[in-house]
């Protein structure tokens, strides 16, 4: 079970470069993210809030440092590490989906800003101060029909850069998805109906608000996540999460 989990925070991750990738949504809420492509940008760098997923007591946030550049510029050999406020972190890399990418995790805590340093084989790559988003609370329907509207309300313990609602569905290698940035200050969000499609009696839904903060040192970028999600129907496969990963690396493929 664990295992599935960290695919599906890596899964989510993979995501959020398609967040990177758009301007403007439906609103024309204007995206303070840089189009993150190869052209610009060797690593992007994610902190993800474990919680968004469990909402547990303690903060356990997964790094994960996706490599942007050409396949050549990284081996098997390379080590790929951080250092926050002056606290090594090592990274367990692997080569998947034709990408390098290296992942960790650390304790760290919600609303405090932090010096994130990378570095490749000892030598520092970037240097930025980011801060970890203030976490939100939301209150989610109890139950979820893609035929009729949901409304989801939350509270913050802070002011984020950006919100991020979210949400998506899934069943035996079918898969359908939502996705909307907010203003910094709204607080509630209505997904229309019809906008996720059900695919039978084991179709799987997840609604998300997502906290963003983002910050850039060269041609490295680091973003940082919290939020809070809640689960619909069955919990999704090992070959569900799979086919999102096929899924969302094909967009993000086309968006480069």
């Amino acid at each position: 079970m664990r295992k599935l989990f960290y695919l599906l925070l890596v899964v989510s991750i993979i995501s959020m470069l398609a967040i990177t990738a758009c301007g403007k949504d439906d609103d024309n809420i204007t995206n303070p993210f840089e189009d993150i492509t190869p052209a610009n940008t060797d690593w992007d760098v994610f902190f993800w809030d474990s919680t968004i997923f469990t909402k547990a007591d303690s903060t356990i946030y997964y790094i994960t440092c996706n490599w942007l550049g050409a396949t050549t510029g990284l081996t098997s050999s390379d080590v790929i590490s951080m250092i926050i406020n002056d606290v090594a972190y090592p990274l367990e890399g692997s080569f998947w989906g034709g990408n390098w990418v290296f992942d960790g995790e650390a304790f760290l805590l919600p609303g405090q800003v932090y010096s994130v340093e990378l570095f490749k084989n000892g030598t520092r790559v970037a240097k930025k101060d980011i801060r970890m988003p203030f976490q939100c609370h939301a209150v989610f329907p109890a139950t979820f029909n893609p035929a009729q509207s949901h409304t989801v309300g939350w509270t913050k313990d802070g002011t984020n850069q950006l919100q991020y609602f979210s949400g998506w569905s899934s069943a035996g290698g079918d898969f359908s998805e939502y996705d909307v940035m907010l203003a910094s200050n709204v607080t509630t969000h209505t997904m229309p109906a019809n906008t996720l499609q059900s695919f039978g009696d084991n179709t799987y839904y997840t609604v998300m608000i997502s906290q963003l903060s983002y910050v850039r040192d060269g041609r490295t970028a680091f973003i940082a996540e919290s939020g809070h999600s809640k689960n619909y129907s069955n919990y999704p496969t090992k070959e569900e999460i799979q086919f999102r990963q096929r899924l969302l690396r094909q967009k993000i493929s086309a968006a480069l």
